[in-house]
């Protein structure tokens, strides 16, 4: 049997392609929407991991400060101490 050839109406043929077409740029646009989605999301991920990191590395420099404070504040303790104890060189011992 020999083959048929097609007959499509032109018109059947653009109305096809134009369905066609509608249904492409509807899952393109759906894939973009997710694509945004994602990035912000990865977006809003990435600013809480830094403001952690920022808050961290607060904390350390707070502590830093903190100890290096009581540090001063005992080393004056002791310095002062020990100048109260020494006697005065200009002070004759009699």
């Amino acid at each position: 049997m020999a083959k048929r050839s097609k007959k499509i109406d032109p018109v059947d043929e653009a109305r096809q392609r134009v369905a066609k077409a509608q249904l492409d740029l509807f899952v393109a646009q759906e894939k973009r929407a997710d694509a945004i989605a994602r990035g912000e999301g990865e977006i809003k991920s990435a600013q809480e991991r830094a403001i952690r990191r920022e808050r961290k590395a607060t904390e350390r420099v707070e502590r830093r400060a903190g100890a290096l404070s009581r540090a001063e504040a005992w080393l004056y303790t002791v310095t002062e101490g020990t100048e109260r104890r020494r006697p005065d060189p200009t002070e004759s011992r009699t």
